[in-house]
């Protein structure tokens, strides 16, 4: 029976290690399938890691666009102000209110009131008299308008913008009598008709004055300008009143400066008269350089238009040579010239000379 017990005790033995063995049969392949799982796993982490830095990436990167757009704008902003300030501070150094920093070429002129004194000295500057039509540009309440019509019998047009301004200027013009020569527009003063005028004023801002300077230059030689405070550029005034105002609303300056023009007809171009004689002229505004040749002589001369009269000056003439310039034709004045080197002297008299297109005259 020993025997017998051992002989089942070894087949249970070998039972347990057959059961044993397909165990490991059947857990051998688990290994291999946790490999691969965790290959997959890794794999789908990999791509949720890319996904994950490539979305940051692009949320950053739209945070610093936004951030540097924001940080560009409220730099603008900044730089904007600065310069606002810089000019305000040049504009009330020069005397202007602050009310005028905001206003811009082709929007409303702020309306400041000229003193009396002042409308009267612009008027006076002009030299008004009865026979010429005055145009105010940017009129305000009227007031230059009827001290011509009044005080020297003018007729006086002016354009205002402001509704309330016309009708205020019409009733000032009516209690004073003298509505039939001051009338009133309400118009924009670049759309204004400036032809009928023998004399302009006005008191606006310097680049509405530049705005205007293309359609003063083409009025007739002669037209007077008078500008309250403000000039034209380079085209100088032929003259300026500075005086003092101490019931000036605006500015620090208690003082007014009245700049005037008188339209300079245009007379650049070959002249060519008589015996030789033979005048180029080069003009900027008034202002006009000369090569005068009278016989064999040669004179460089400078000078200034006023209106349709010419005065040249050079160094060998004892006195100005003086004319009138019409559109074809000149009449000079001559002037004893200085003798030359060969001892000849030139003789005063009245050339007539006419605008020539040639080259030289003669030709």
């Amino acid at each position: 029976m020993p025997g017998l017990a051992v002989a089942s005790l070894d087949l249970e033995r070998q039972a347990d290690f057959g059961a044993q063995a397909d165990l490991c049969n059947l857990t051998r392949p688990l290994p291999r399938a946790v490999w691969i799982a965790v290959r997959i796993d890794s794999r789908i982490a990999v791509r949720i890691a890319v996904c994950v830095a490539v979305c940051v990436a692009v949320c950053v990167a739209v945070c610093v666009a936004v951030c540097v757009a924001v940080c560009v704008a409220i730099a603008v902003a900044i730089s904007i102000a600065i310069m606002r300030s810089l000019f305000f501070a040049w504009l009330a150094a020069l005397g202007l209110c602050p009310a005028l920093v905001f206003a811009q070429v082709g929007e409303e002129v702020p309306f400041i009131t000229t003193p009396d004194r002042v409308t009267l000295a612009m008027l006076q500057l002009a030299g008004v008299r009865s026979s010429d039509h005055v145009l105010d540009l940017g009129s305000g309440d009227g007031r230059i308008v009827i001290t011509a019509a009044r005080r020297f019998g003018a007729s006086a047009l002016g354009v205002e913008i402001v509704p309330e301004l016309v009708q205020r200027s019409r009733d000032a013009a009516r209690q004073a009598g003298v509505e039939g020569r001051a009338q009133f527009r309400e118009q924009d003063l670049f759309k204004t008709d400036l032809s009928a005028a023998t004399v302009i004023t006005m008191y606006l801002l310097p680049e509405v004055n530049l705005q205007l300077r293309p359609a003063l230059l083409q009025l007739a030689p002669g037209t007077r300008i008078v500008s309250h405070d403000w000039d034209m550029g380079d085209w100088l005034p032929d003259e300026t009143l500075t005086m003092a105002v101490p019931d000036k609303k605006i500015g620090r300056e208690k003082i007014s400066r009245l700049h005037r023009w008188v339209v300079p007809v245009r007379a650049e171009g070959l002249w060519c008269g008589p015996g030789g004689a033979q005048l180029r002229l080069t003009q900027r505004f008034q202002a006009v350089q000369a090569q005068w040749r009278l016989g064999p002589r040669e004179h460089m001369l400078h000078g200034v238009l006023d209106g349709r009269r010419l005065s040249l000056l050079g160094a060998t003439m004892r006195k100005p040579l003086q004319g009138r310039v019409e559109d074809t034709q000149m009449q000079l004045q001559t002037p004893a010239l200085a003798p030359s080197r060969e001892g000849a002297a030139g003789r005063p008299g009245l050339i007539r000379l006419t605008r020539s297109a040639a080259a030289s005259c003669g030709a």
